[in-house]
């Protein structure tokens, strides 16, 4: 028998200690001589950097005594020689929740080692993200060079200050993308894109400010009084109205101002260009909380974005590490039409619920009793009155109390499927309720769409 150590989560720990033995692979088990050194720890951190990782009280490692030679085989529970939590916290919490006749055993992390992990973890999918967000905007050159120009390292800096809540007054001649991602709006400017190019100009004051060998006190008031005075944000004050939320005419207007434009190219980036359209991908996000209802998804308006070429591709790639993996999977999902996701068409639920909610295929009369070989399908309420004033209602409600005039196929379907109804909504069926609504599709979703005299006509 020889010395093993394994990763698992803790519910498959749950499992292996209800049933007395679980199954393990060879490649599961990394041999090691019987005492916890640095190699082991070296060894599985390197690990923890290739499965799925998020909270610490989630996995355990184990130090098993089993045969050698064996593709698999089936470890016995008393085969568990030790427990390690990760952490002291994991360790805590986690002997709450399992038998405390069981002993944990030191953890195999300290806290400095378990944030080196997190952080590892973390830069691996902000890099994943920017992949799958290039490929959702269908950029068709490469990211590479894009990156590898802003600098991972300057974006991984960059995220942690703002991880650590540092304000842009708090950073000492720091790379620009530092202030930039620290910078949250404090002042009341424009609430049009006019105001992002009013935030730019205060993201590079704070840079300049802050450059200066000679460290002056420069309070968040003094940046924004210094901001306010400057020429090019006067300049901006004279923007006609009706041309404050186009960024065409915006920076038509900005590329006049040469001293500007000169003095916002830092590193041989376009950061007058570049800041703008992040501040605004990012404050869309921010309201929406879904990457599905940015421009990035909207097909017309990339399409206009595209026209600043690598412009545009830097703030797409300061858009993806800023927000992460987790804020973007969902709509990739989505867009690859995974085989696991139910298609619009595969209607019937067959999981099981009340009896009372259900009916027996091939039972006489629906009764309570199941035959063998008949199927058990849910009930689905098909009142059309009832089904067009639930519709009406959920679109009334949408419209009045969240002031949306796009409303999404999927989620008019979801309502209707949580209250019983078949979810099977067609282009006709809405259309006969609202003559004068339209039917838009933007990036595989289908929206019913009001405009004001549309909802007048109502």
């Amino acid at each position: 028998m020889k010395n093993y150590l394994c990763i698992l989560l803790r519910s498959q720990f749950t499992f292996w200690y209800r049933f007395g033995y679980i199954q393990l692979h060879s490649s599961q088990m990394m041999p090691f001589e019987g005492k916890i050194t640095s190699k082991e720890k070296i060894n599985i951190f390197k690990e923890f950097l290739n499965i799925p990782f998020e909270y610490d009280e989630e996995y355990l490692v184990f130090h098993i005594v089993a045969q050698s030679g064996f593709e698999k085989q089936n470890i016995d529970i008393q085969q568990i020689k030790a427990i390690y939590p990760l952490t002291e916290n994991a360790r805590l919490s986690i002997s709450q929740k399992i038998d405390p006749r069981i002993q944990l055993s030191m953890p195999f992390f300290n806290h400095v080692e378990i944030e080196k992990l997190e952080r590892e973890l973390d830069k691996k999918e902000r890099k994943k993200a920017i992949s799958m967000l290039w490929s959702l905007c269908d950029i068709e050159v490469s990211y590479e060079p894009y990156l590898d120009r802003l600098g991972i390292e300057n974006l991984d800096k960059a995220i942690e200050r703002r991880f650590a809540r540092q304000k842009p007054n708090e950073i000492y001649r720091g790379n620009y993308l530092d202030y930039l991602y620290a910078y949250d709006r404090t002042e009341y400017y424009e609430p049009t894109k006019l105001g992002y190019f009013q935030d730019t100009i205060a993201i590079l004051t704070f840079y300049f400010c802050f450059k200066q060998e000679n460290k002056e006190d420069f309070s968040p008031e003094k940046i924004a009084q210094i901001t306010a005075n400057s020429e090019v944000f006067k300049c901006l004050s004279t923007v006609p109205k009706e041309d404050r939320n186009s960024f065409k005419l915006i920076f038509n207007f900005i590329k006049k101002q040469e001293k500007y434009i000169e003095k916002s190219k830092i590193d041989g980036f376009d950061f007058y260009v570049i800041t703008p359209i992040f501040l605004f991908l990012k404050g869309e996000m921010i309201g929406n909380n879904d990457l599905s209802k940015t421009s990035l998804m909207d097909s017309n308006k990339i399409r206009e974005m595209k026209k600043y070429k690598e412009n545009f591709y830097f703030a797409v790639i300061l858009f993806a590490y800023f927000f992460g993996y987790k804020y973007i999977y969902d709509q990739y999902y989505f867009s690859r039409k995974l085989s696991i996701f139910t298609s619009a068409e595969e209607e019937n639920i067959t999981e099981s619920l009340n009896d009372d909610d259900f009916v027996f295929l091939g039972s006489p009369g629906g009764n309570n009793e199941s035959p063998i070989g008949t199927k058990k399908t849910r009930k689905v309420k098909e009142e059309a009155g009832e089904r067009k004033e639930l519709i009406e209602k959920y679109i009334a409600d949408q419209i009045a109390n969240n002031k949306r005039f796009e409303i999404p196929f999927s989620e008019i379907k979801k309502k209707l499927e949580l209250c019983g109804f078949k979810s099977r909504l067609s282009d006709e069926e809405l259309k006969g309720y609202y003559p004068d609504a339209t039917i838009d599709r933007k990036k595989n979703k289908k929206y019913l769409c009001f405009t004001q005299r549309t909802l007048a006509l109502q």
